[in-house]
């Protein structure tokens, strides 16, 4: 089941994303539009969050434990993200990838843009000045 992330697992998401080499360093200190989990046994298993930046939303620490994949939790936390952001009104989501945007392009309707394209909010986050690589894809979902 799909809840909200609670103080006491950042420790525990942190240490998945370290897992897959994806940027944990600012997760206690990002500010979270939403940030939720699937939990086994106590023990978080998936998650995915909603980052508020000047305005915009940025999807990140999307990750699954490795014997939890492909059970459609992380699908699961991104659609239910992606409503959450919808009723809030919100008109997209951005993101940034090295290797997923396959994944999010045919599972969730994200497209490739330019970097050039995203507004200043994302250009100001963490994620995009530094966390991710340079290479890093970005991408863009319309939520209307």
């Amino acid at each position: 089941m799909v809840e909200t992330l609670k103080t006491e697992k950042l420790e525990q998401l942190r240490q998945l994303l370290d897992q897959f080499g994806l940027p944990s360093s600012d997760v206690e200190t990002a500010e979270w539009f939403k940030l939720l989990g699937i939990n086994d046994a106590g023990r978080l298993v998936s998650a995915a969050g909603l980052e508020h930046c000047d305005g915009s939303l940025l999807l990140r620490s999307v990750v699954t434990d490795p014997a939890f994949q492909g059970k459609g939790m992380a699908a699961e936390i991104v659609s239910t993200l992606n409503l959450a952001a919808k009723k809030t009104g919100y008109e997209e989501i951005w993101m940034l990838t090295i290797d997923a945007d396959r994944y999010f392009s045919h599972h969730h309707d994200f497209h490739v843009v330019t970097r050039s394209d995203a507004p200043e909010g994302i250009r100001c986050s963490a994620q995009f000045r530094g966390l991710c690589p340079a290479d890093a894809i970005l991408m863009r979902r319309r939520l209307n």
